[in-house]
């Protein structure tokens, strides 16, 4: 990367505060966590909300594989766990399962996208390469035409759900002018452009290539914000219907009241009536409100809905515990917390 690139990406950086690092973002909602924990007098309060389908809250990421076992059938995509080397006939347990290409491989626990793997052959997964010391897990790939986070919060004094969050993925494209090289596309969009250099290391596209004009190019299927994805505030789409089937969704992940349900699907009308979806994931505590990260929203909106949210954390978790429920041991927490890290530095 030349100079000029590294100055350009600084600057895209420093203006687009949705690509600061999540410290500084988060700076001022960990005062504001600081102060609940005064109120809550506990630290980890916010592991007492999710309890039987979450073990932990969601604050550290929980096992996906365990809530895919706790997830009425049909709901999520086929999910195995999996290890390279394992399998003497790949071809054979891949047919028994019903798994086809193009599959998912990710580490069972982690976040913000890491190590995920999109593999298209058999001669992939054979040779694909994972880390020591991890579990994994392979999934079906999805292939309807839209991927929505989703958040969902029930009161825990009425029982009554709400939606507070709709956030669509728009994957990441460029479109051919019939003149331009894909590189020269690339460079036109600053979204692109962040990831430029991670696909020249990668050499995954022939960046010499001219596109058709009007030929729309999708450059990550994954919808990642660190990949490149926009995430595009849809608050617009939050119907009573929507809002109905959301409920009647969270009803079934026995225990879940708080979180953002990742969901994979053909249409908003057809989700509406719970038709043509899956779930790729829960997440509980650790959940953002993810239509923040819409380019049209303030910082300081941003840190407006963030307050919300771990106010709720907090109504919840007050809630519960006056019932009997306890938060998890601070001792062990640190112990899960220096493992998240180790986590986080994948």
């Amino acid at each position: 990367m030349t100079l000029k690139d590294r100055w350009r990406r600084r600057l895209i950086i420093i203006s687009h505060w949705e690509f600061w690092p999540w410290k500084v973002i988060y700076f001022p909602v960990f005062l504001y966590y600081l102060l609940l924990c005064i109120r809550a007098r506990t630290y980890v309060f916010f592991t007492v909300p999710n309890k039987l389908y979450m073990k932990h809250g969601g604050i550290l990421e929980e096992s996906k594989l365990e809530m895919y076992r706790k997830t009425p059938e049909g709901l999520m995509p086929v999910t195995l766990p999996f290890q390279s080397g394992i399998h003497n006939d790949l071809a054979a347990w891949l047919e028994k399962n019903n798994l086809q290409f193009p599959l998912i491989v990710k580490p069972d626990r982690g976040m913000r996208g890491m190590g995920i793997q999109i593999i298209n052959s058999i001669e992939e997964l054979e040779t694909i390469v994972l880390k020591p010391g991890f579990n994994y897990i392979i999934q079906e790939f999805l292939d309807y035409p839209k991927e929505a986070g989703i958040f969902c919060i029930k009161n825990p004094k009425t029982g009554r759900w709400k939606v507070t969050s709709i956030m669509e993925r728009e994957f990441l494209t460029v479109s051919g002018n019939g003149i331009s090289t894909l590189e020269e596309l690339i460079r036109k969009d600053f979204r692109a452009f962040l990831q430029l250099s991670r696909w020249q290391k990668e050499n995954k596209f022939n960046l010499d290539e001219v596109l058709p004009k009007k030929k729309v190019k999708v450059m990550e299927k994954l919808g990642n914000h660190r990949l490149g994805t926009c995430f595009v505030d849809k608050m617009s789409c939050n119907t009573p219907d929507l809002q109905k089937a959301m409920a009647a969704l969270c009803e079934q992940l026995e225990g879940f009241e708080y979180g953002r349900l990742d969901i994979r699907f053909e249409s908003w009308e057809k989700l509406e009536k719970l038709r043509a979806f899956k779930i790729i994931e829960v997440n509980g505590t650790n959940s953002e409100p993810a239509h923040i990260y819409d380019p049209k929203h303030s910082i300081f909106y941003a840190w407006k809905v963030l307050f919300y949210h771990w106010n709720w954390v907090f109504r919840i978790s007050i809630y519960r515990m006056k019932e009997g429920v306890s938060p998890l041991p601070y001792s062990k927490y640190k112990i899960l917390y220096k493992d998240y890290l180790r986590l986080m530095k994948y």
